[in-house]
């Protein structure tokens, strides 16, 4: 257990909380907070739950937003993107 707090911490201290459409390309995020209603259910379907750790692949024209983790991409829009909170960090 002590590995898995200190690792947490280490990811807290080099933390900076924004939203997911001001994310640029290339870093590293922690979902922090989802919103509430039928959205937050669509996004867990997706694998985006609180905690999940996503990279940035790449921001389209019109403020699409591309994550992916493991070998799975997926490409939100901007209005769904302004309403999930991120922790971006460097893990």
């Amino acid at each position: 257990m002590g590995k898995v707090k200190t690792q947490k911490n280490a990811i807290i201290k080099n933390k900076q909380k924004a939203y997911l459409d001001k994310v640029k390309s290339g870093q590293n995020i922690i979902i922090a907070e989802l919103p509430s209603g039928e959205i937050k259910s669509q996004l867990i379907r997706l694998g985006i739950a609180v905690e999940s750790k996503f990279k940035c692949l790449k921001r389209l024209p019109g403020g699409t937003i591309v994550l992916v983790r493991k070998r799975q991409e997926i490409a939100l829009g901007f209005d769904i993107a302004s309403k999930i909170s991120v922790i971006i960090t460097d893990y």
